[in-house]
């Protein structure tokens, strides 16, 4: 059965994988094969496994997990469910003006044509992004 996992490293850093067997992909890192991240930083320690149904399941969990920053990877492996919340939170909001080139001239992105005034967009964005 084919597993995405999470290894904490000697110097503290997440190394992030899949395999079928994850005893045998820990003592080959630790063994100094494997990835060149995880070999040179052995030993390694499995702190998080997920059990994914499928191969292709267990890659697509892995490349999203490598896409994780450390303080939400750290949630994850702590099993804290309100920091995970907290750090999955985009933190972009819809731009309403910007800066234009010249010195302190604002400029205001356009609108959609199919809203019919100011006050229905900003209630619409206000909706959207709050």
């Amino acid at each position: 059965m084919p597993f995405a996992y999470i290894f904490r490293c000697a110097d503290g850093t997440f190394y992030v994988g899949h395999t079928d067997d994850i005893a045998s992909c820990e003592k080959v890192h630790n063994d100094g094969f494997g990835s060149r991240h995880a070999a040179a930083r052995s030993p390694v320690q499995v702190v998080y496994s997920e059990i994914c149904p499928s191969l292709r399941a267990a890659v697509c969990r892995k490349r999203q997990l490598k896409t994780w920053g450390e303080r939400k990877l750290e949630a994850l492996v702590a099993c804290d469910l309100t920091s995970l919340k907290l750090l999955s939170r985009r933190h972009t909001h819809w731009p309403r003006s910007r800066v234009g080139a010249g010195a302190g001239v604002i400029q205001s992105f356009p609108l959609p044509a199919w809203l019919p005034n100011r006050l229905a967009s900003e209630a619409l964005l206000t909706l959207l992004f709050a």
